[in-house]
């Protein structure tokens, strides 16, 4: 229901779907590498391989905006995407996307 409002693909083979939920009171995100790209309908036409879907409680209204622009950020370093399209497993994407966040203090 999310991507009929507008594709969350935003170019690079790169994914963030996102929403806000009443139940929720604390941020929540997950990343996914998949073994077969699936058609976000990105502008670029390209496929999209890497997701990270973001859920945030419904008063998340800054904030919401805050997170989706430093994940953004994250997903538009090319040297990144690259280690985690080779990453070998699940220790390695997390410690690939802790890394960066840790290398980029944002503001809270």
């Amino acid at each position: 229901a999310r991507e009929r409002m507008g594709t969350t693909a935003f170019g690079g083979g790169v994914a963030m779907p996102h929403g806000r939920l009443k139940n929720f009171s604390e941020a929540r995100g997950a990343f996914v590498r998949l073994a077969e790209p699936v058609d976000f309908h990105a502008a670029d036409g390209e496929r999209v391989d890497l997701v990270f879907a973001l859920a945030v409680p419904d008063h998340f209204t800054d904030q919401h905006l805050i997170l989706l622009a430093q994940i953004a950020e994250m997903f538009t370093d090319k040297d990144l995407l690259r280690h985690l399209r080779q990453a070998r497993d699940s220790r390695q994407l997390f410690d690939l996307l802790a890394a960066w966040n840790e290398a980029k203090p944002h503001a809270a």
